[in-house]
């Protein structure tokens, strides 16, 4: 759903690229970091950084939502099935973790797999430095 929207948000058609499998939006090139699945890690933002309105409230808030993306959800306390685990140790409702996709997109902070050698590189100095 947050690729779509992405796709939505920016009026450019998503793109595979035959070589890598990157996607393409516009500019932002969406790393493939697995040939099957296409999984992309979510670069989690603080708690209180994506703004979360009651759909009471949408009226009184119309000038703040106006050109912005909104992700459309419920939040139930009972619905656990619909909850995941953020970085931050925090049970993150599915809309949110859409909006969380999403807000990864558009910044362009994606997480890559380290290099092995850098994982040696680390690996080694942890073992010189426990010595």
């Amino acid at each position: 759903m947050s690729l779509e929207a992405f796709s939505a948000f920016k009026g450019q058609p998503i793109v595979e690229s035959t070589s890598d499998a990157n996607l393409q939006i516009g500019s932002t090139v969406i790393p493939n970091l697995w040939m099957s699945g296409r999984p992309m890690w979510v670069r989690y933002l603080p708690e209180g950084t994506i703004p979360k309105i009651s759909v009471l409230e949408i009226a009184n808030n119309r000038e703040r939502i106006h050109d912005s993306v909104v992700f459309l959800g419920i939040t139930a306390l009972s619905a656990a099935h619909d909850r995941l685990t953020n970085s931050y140790d925090v049970s993150v409702p599915g809309v949110e973790v859409h909006a969380q996709a999403f807000e990864t997109m558009e910044l362009g902070h994606f997480m890559m797999r380290a290099h092995s050698v850098y994982v040696l590189i680390i690996c080694v100095a942890f073992t010189i430095a426990a010595d």
